[in-house]
């Protein structure tokens, strides 16, 4: 595995475990990729990927020009 690789693995945990813990609640707005690829010192194809791995997981949804929405209702289902 390559260094991006294990930073959007550590980025999809962390975002995991915010969500899990109540950092983030149900529909609450996530940070932009631009944002995120600060946050973690990468470039900004890395944090899209999370984000993109999020979204197939269920845990967030994006509209178009928009940022990440947390989507709560998913999670338990998806988990089970």
């Amino acid at each position: 595995m390559n260094d991006n690789n294990d930073i959007e693995i550590k980025i999809i945990d962390e975002l995991i475990y915010n969500i899990n813990n109540k950092k983030y609640k149900n529909n609450d707005k996530l940070p932009s990729e631009n944002d995120l690829a600060d946050i973690y010192k990468v470039p900004r194809i890395v944090a899209r990927k999370a984000y993109e791995r999020l979204q197939e997981m269920g845990y967030i949804y994006s509209k178009r020009g928009k940022l990440k929405i947390l989507q709560l209702q998913n999670v338990y289902t998806n988990r089970y």
